[in-house]
């Protein structure tokens, strides 16, 4: 008895653990995304606040004291320890999921009340940890960039400003997707071929699809205001 609980809480922290890497790489790939499709505001955003700090910069690149060297010392230490630090993180992130499915393809296949769960609508849990996860990373994702400017006031506003936008545009994203998804269907019964492997994109279009949609508007609208966010 005691050999089958144990056997039901690793099934049950190995399931937990597969939910968390899922939302975690959801996030990291939400975040790329978006730095990537947003490249032009980000770019605009950071020339903006070097043209702000001209001064500053005047004064670090050409140091007259000790003190101005030490600020300019550590001006550059942090620099280089942001990008080692991000560096390491998808290294990290990288090692941790390829572990993970190696780990999963010497197990083999998976078993079938594995693969019922994976496709099947998201429990609580699993919502809950989405919501908190996407949250959370737009709040310091911005925060960062607008520092003392974003409030969790303001930032609730914008996202709720992204979320009516994302509402608008979610039919013709629908009807987009659901004729591909149309499309791919036709084609591989055409070929007699399994439609399962689809299962996929339709869950992770989904699930992870309107937090990412909020997202990238929460993060375009707070980038693309010149000076401070406006307190809509």
């Amino acid at each position: 008895q005691s050999t089958a609980a144990a056997g039901r809480g690793g099934r049950a922290a190995a399931m937990t653990f597969a939910s968390v890497l899922e939302v975690a790489n959801a996030l990291v790939v939400t975040y790329y995304a978006t730095e990537h499709l947003l490249r032009n505001e980000l770019h605009h955003h950071d020339r903006g606040e070097r043209r702000g700090s001209a001064q500053e910069q005047r004064g670090f690149r050409r140091p007259q004291n000790l003190q101005d060297a030490i600020a300019l010392a550590r001006a550059i230490a942090r620099d280089i320890a942001r990008d080692i630090a991000k560096v390491v993180g998808l290294l990290v992130w990288a090692g941790v999921n390829l572990c993970y499915y190696a780990s999963k393809f010497l197990e083999g296949s998976r078993s079938p009340s594995s693969e019922g769960r994976r496709f099947h609508l998201p429990d609580t849990f699993i919502i809950s940890l989405v919501f908190v996860g996407f949250t959370f990373l737009c709040w310091f994702d911005i925060k960062r960039r607008k520092r003392g400017e974003l409030t969790w006031r303001t930032f609730a506003r914008q996202v709720a400003l992204s979320t009516v936008e994302s509402l608008l545009a979610l039919p013709f994203v629908a009807v987009f997707f659901a004729l591909g998804f149309l499309i791919a269907v036709s084609a591989l019964e055409g070929l007699h071929r399994s439609t399962a492997f689809l299962n996929n994109p339709i869950y992770y279009g989904v699930l992870y699809g309107p937090f990412s949609t909020i997202y990238f508007f929460t993060k375009r609208r707070c980038l693309t205001n010149r000076g401070p966010i406006l307190p809509l």
